[in-house]
């Protein structure tokens, strides 16, 4: 039977007669786990969580009741977080990508940076009015902000694509990829 004295004792260090305790109340907390959890193993893995807490708090206690109630709680808590964590865990997965998914991402950043690498290679003004184009405005709105005339944004902007697509004409064949698996 463990009392007050024993709390005592393993509170000083003493791991013998903590092996003791674990021996005596590990059953009772096992089953209170089950209760909780349904599972075996998960059970196990809470009991010993929470003696190992216990261990680690136990200049705390100097006596046998706070010492079961300790126990009792931080098994209830355990219960709680492997069942948050489960979800967690659960939920994460559910959203990961495919890894068809994951492929197509992959290219596409690949596509994305190979892209903007070739834009930052190009004549400044030309650049300037690409990213812009990229960027979804209109040669209209680009003359106004640019302030220059329209057909200056179309000349450069026809002369920037066809530089890019004579640098990135290898990616062709990614982006017909793609454009298959989708």
């Amino acid at each position: 039977m463990i009392d007050d004295n024993h709390i005592q004792r393993i509170a000083s260090g003493n791991t013998s007669l903590f092996g003791e305790l674990f021996a005596s109340w590990s059953e009772p907390m096992y089953y209170y786990a089950m209760k909780l959890t349904g599972d075996h193993d998960l059970s196990r893995e809470v009991i010993q969580e929470s003696f190992i807490a216990y261990w680690n708090n136990r200049a705390a206690f100097n006596s046998a009741l706070p010492v079961r109630a300790f126990l009792y709680a931080i098994i209830r808590k355990q219960v709680y977080k492997h069942a948050r964590d489960e979800r967690n865990h659960r939920r994460v997965l559910e959203q990961m990508p495919g890894e068809e998914e994951t492929s197509n991402m992959i290219i596409i950043t690949e596509v994305n940076r190979q892209v903007r690498e070739a834009v930052r290679d190009l004549p400044a003004r030309t650049r300037e009015i690409i990213e812009r184009c990229m960027d979804g405005l209109k040669a209209e709105e680009i003359a106004l902000e640019m302030d220059v005339s329209i057909n200056t944004v179309k000349t450069l902007k026809k002369n920037g694509y066809k530089a890019l697509r004579e640098k990135l004409g290898h990616l062709r064949f990614l982006l017909f990829l793609l454009s298959i698996t989708r």
